[in-house]
C-alpha cells in the first residue's frame, strides 16, 4: 500500500469515527455524506476547488445557507452555526489549525466547537 493511500484511509477512518464525540457534526451529516465529502476533498483529479464546491453544494442538506468559499474550504450557515468543509488536504490542516487556535485566542477568533478535520463547527459572528 502506498503512503498516500494509507494517509487517505487513516483520514477517512478519523472523519467517520463514531467513537469521537462530534455531536454537532454527527447530528447533521450521515456516514454516507461524510464519506462522499471526504472522497471529494481527497480527489486530486479535480484541480479546481470551485468544481469541488459545486459538488459539495449538492451533498449538504438544503437548509444550509452558503456563506462563501475560500481557497481550501467552503462555509455554510445552519442553525446559527458555521460549518466549514474542507475542499482539499490543505483544508483539513486549516480546520485543525483553526480549532486549536480558537481556544488559544478567544478574544480574536470565533470559537470553534468541534472538528473532525473534514468539517469545523464554529460560532457565527
Amino acid at each position: 500500500m502506498s503512503e498516500e493511500n494509507y494517509v487517505s484511509e487513516a483520514l477517512a477512518s478519523e472523519v467517520i469515527n463514531k467513537d469521537r464525540p462530534n455531536n454537532l457534526i454527527r447530528s447533521v451529516f450521515t456516514d454516507d455524506m461524510l464519506k462522499a465529502l471526504h472522497y471529494l476533498a481527497m480527489r486530486v483529479d479535480i484541480e479546481d476547488n470551485n468544481d469541488k464546491a459545486e459538488m459539495i453544494r449538492m451533498i449538504v442538506p438544503p437548509e444550509f445557507e452558503e456563506l462563501g468559499t475560500g481557497t481550501n474550504r467552503i462555509a455554510f450557515l445552519y442553525n446559527n452555526l458555521v460549518f466549514k468543509i474542507a475542499l482539499d488536504r490543505r483544508g483539513y490542516v486549516d480546520n485543525l489549525s483553526e480549532f486549536k487556535r480558537s481556544a488559544e485566542l478567544p478574544m480574536y477568533l470565533a470559537k470553534t466547537y468541534e472538528t473532525n478535520y473534514l468539517i469545523n463547527v464554529a460560532e457565527y459572528v
